[in-house]
């Protein structure tokens, strides 16, 4: 960093304005290299709504100095580089001041951010007659630009909203294909990326569309069959520059298709991620969840209890998509992680993502065969993941002829919205018979309904509780407090719709065999005692 000069006019101040999530991250980076202003409070920030409109935000004044010479993107780079923050260089901003008072920090009104930093270079590449034929001027087109972006390394992500002003509707109406890749490398280059792309919601239809309904006179004289987006494919997203390999969209790509695709990432957690995004979606609002995972006391109670008896522990995820959870689950301690996924996109991307991240994977071909028991010892060591490319209606019984082969299965996850009601029986049915563990339902529940829907979603469990119950000790019921599901908690991950929330119900399913059989088999090295 800059040292101070007697020049006040060429330095300014750095203040953060962090993610509610981070702020304790950075708070902690700050004071570990002396750099937070302890003058100044920490406090919301409420200047930008496009910022907001991603989350709160904090403000945090540090006492890092910079020289005024240098650009906000340069400024934001080194100063989190410094603070070891660079890898949530998408989410943390910064504000300049040449004044360390409050007062200032508050009422200041920050620059052009990144992104329209870049553009107005941009911008300076087209002709000047262009914009005036079009009746516009570069600050319209910069004030109507809006500041949410989000980059993928090396991939920069707009939003479906950047270009939906009307002067930016105009300007790429009327600039040749030329002129537009001109823009485009301009913006590519001022923000570090070789990529562009625009952003879109995700159908939950192959063929629908999002976006308003065409006018009658527009619309087809036969109706254009729809299927249901099950591989929650981004059909909408747009590549606007750079080579994004094959657009045709599929669900089992070619060797050649995966070698030649884009692919990005970003880390959360300090775990990697990497996919393709023209074929797979990422979804950025999930960290919480994720977040959670890491510290659940139900995955540290299962990690313990395998360690004290030898044999680690098991977690299964039935719609492991690109590791969201998986990945959580093996930072967490679990020792292994079967994975269920039918898009081979998806399935690359844990692969590649696992990778990266220093654990082993093998991958299983949905060709009906599967891995059988005898092959598990030509596991190699290391191997953290097993993915199976298929759908996940045969997992019950591949799991079944694993058993005792695998760590204890302890932990099911079923993350498919808008529900994962099809799992639920597989879930139930995958955790060990002796020890029990926990199935964890994702579901879209109305804000209005959650406490009610929550009971009904925990008697259908009971109810495949008692369907799976192991027939030859249904007269032990009573020693094993009935085999009732215990409903733990209910997570309320993010809004998923207007009121319609996304949420996790951490669901407990006890052992299907008896305390005696549980204790002999595993000789007193586990704890089965379980507060209730």
């Amino acid at each position: 960093m800059a040292q101070a000069t007697s020049d006040e006019s060429s330095i300014f101040y750095v203040s953060f304005v962090v993610p509610k999530f981070l702020v304790k991250q950075a708070k902690s980076n700050l004071e570990r290299k002396h750099k937070l202003d302890r003058s100044v409070k920490i406090q919301p920030y409420r200047r930008d709504a496009y910022i907001n409109a991603c989350g709160d935000h904090m403000l945090i004044q540090s006492t890092i100095i910079l020289p005024d010479s240098m650009s906000q993107l340069e400024g934001r780079l080194q100063a989190l580089k410094e603070l070891g923050l660079e890898s949530y260089y998408d989410r943390i901003f910064i504000i300049k001041t040449h004044s360390r008072q409050a007062s200032d920090v508050q009422q200041y009104d920050a620059q052009r951010n990144p992104l329209q930093e870049a553009f107005g270079k941009g911008l300076q590449q087209l002709p000047k007659e262009l914009l005036a034929s079009l009746c516009l001027t570069m600050d319209r087109l910069l004030a109507d630009l809006p500041d949410s972006y989000t980059i993928y390394p090396p991939m920069l992500l707009l939003t479906s909203k950047t270009f939906a002003s009307s002067s930016w509707q105009t300007l790429l109406a009327s600039a040749s294909p030329r002129q537009l890749n001109d823009l485009y490398a301009t913006v590519a280059t001022a923000l570090r990326v070789t990529h562009i792309a625009q952003n879109a919601p995700i159908p939950p239809s192959i063929g629908q569309s999002l976006d308003r309904d065409p006018p009658a006179s527009e619309q087809p004289l036969t109706k254009q069959p729809t299927t249901a987006n099950i591989l929650r494919s981004p059909t909408g997203l747009k590549p606007l520059y750079g080579s994004f390999g094959p657009l045709t969209k599929t669900a089992q790509p070619t060797p050649h298709d995966l070698t030649t695709a884009l692919w990005v990432s970003t880390r959360q957690n300090n775990i990697l991620q990497t996919w393709a995004p023209v074929h797979t979606m990422f979804s950025r609002g999930n960290i919480s969840e994720k977040t959670r995972l890491l510290t659940l006391p139900s995955i540290a109670q299962a990690v313990a209890e395998g360690e004290v008896a030898g044999a680690g522990s098991t977690a299964v995820d039935l719609y492991a998509g690109i590791g969201y959870f998986a990945f959580c689950y093996a930072r967490a301690g679990v020792r292994r992680v079967l994975c269920w996924e039918l898009n081979g996109w998806s399935v690359e991307g844990l692969r590649r993502g696992a990778a990266a991240n220093g654990w082993g994977v093998r991958v299983v071909e949905g060709d009906g065969q599967g891995m059988e028991r005898e092959e598990v010892d030509g596991t190699e060591e290391g191997e953290v993941f097993w993915v199976w490319r298929e759908s996940n209606e045969r997992a019950g019984e591949r799991i079944e002829r694993l058993r005792g082969a695998v760590p204890p299965i302890r932990h099911v996850n079923c993350g498919l919205l808008p529900s994962s009601r099809g799992s639920w029986e597989t879930a139930v049915g995958a955790l060990d018979p002796g020890l029990g563990g926990w199935v964890h339902v994702h579901e879209n529940i109305a804000m209005k309904e959650i406490e009610g829907k929550a009971a009904e979603i925990l008697e259908e469990i009971q109810g495949i509780v008692d369907r799976v119950a192991d027939e030859d000790h249904r007269s032990q019921r009573d020693e094993l407090g009935g085999r009732k599901a215990i409903l733990e908690h209910v997570q309320k991950v993010k809004t998923y719709a207007p009121g319609v929330m996304h949420c996790v119900l951490d669901i407990w399913i006890p052992p299907r065999r008896s305390l005696d059989e549980v204790k002999d088999s595993c000789k007193g090295s586990i704890s089965l005692e379980r507060e209730v």
